[in-house]
């Protein structure tokens, strides 16, 4: 949960239960002139700042920590992660949570905190310069713990995604099943209009290709009625 309240000695602390949730905020708060206290796990202000630091949990998670807030679940497919960090892409993130992390292209991947696989699993791959965090074909996890307000954001936003509350019930099913015929057809037109592309382009080159043999074989009348002429 995320929490944010002032101390004793004036100053202002924004917490959260899973210690790397607040990560994926550092520069935006390294800009309102927060300060990493290691001892607590969390980031201090100056009160004044208090507002504005509310308004960034808010657009970022869903809650200022003000108040307490419904809670769910978001089941979801790994390919609706956004990934960053490293060449390319050593962290998997979902919800301002960060799912998965690689450190190096042979070390495998950790889950994030209040993370569990549901199937499939992460890894590492790509190149000792470029390593990334990997996942297998039909890997799907859970974060728990995330406001309502943000868990239906990112229900809206993605396929796949389902929503479940604090006993597993599903209170909102992945639009997985209802979006695969708009899918398929999507990339049926793409791959029309590929192959399309493809044609035109074969045949703009076999046109060119005909008029250099039309060309050459002129040339070779050419050549042969003055060799007859010559004899």
């Amino acid at each position: 949960m995320l929490e944010a309240y002032p101390n004793p000695d004036g100053t202002y602390t924004l917490k959260s239960d899973f210690s790397r949730t607040t990560y994926n905020l550092r520069e935006r708060i390294k800009k309102l002139g927060g300060r990493w206290d290691a001892g607590s796990k969390a980031w201090v202000f100056d009160p004044r700042d208090e507002v504005r630091v509310r308004e960034l949990c808010a657009k970022i998670y869903g809650t200022d920590g003000s108040a307490p807030v419904e809670l769910l679940t978001i089941r979801a497919p790994a390919e609706v992660c956004d990934t960053k960090g490293g060449g390319a892409g050593l962290e998997a993130w979902l919800a301002g949570r960060q799912v998965a992390r690689a450190f190096g292209r042979d070390s495998g991947a950790k889950l994030g905190e209040g993370v569990v696989l549901v199937s499939g699993g992460f890894s590492s791959g790509g190149s000792v310069k470029n390593c990334k965090v990997t996942w297998k074909a039909g890997t799907v996890f859970e974060i728990r713990d995330v406001p309502r307000a943000l868990a239906e954001k990112v229900h809206a936003e993605h396929r796949g995604v389902a929503l479940l509350d604090t006993t597993g019930a599903v209170v909102a099913e992945a639009t997985r099943e209802d979006s695969l015929p708009v899918l398929a057809e999507e990339a049926f037109r793409a791959s029309h209009v590929a192959v399309e592309d493809q044609i035109a382009e074969a045949e703009l080159m076999l046109a060119a290709a005909q008029g250099s043999l039309y060309g050459l074989r002129f040339r070779r009348a050419e050549l042969l009625a003055e060799e007859n002429t010559s004899t």
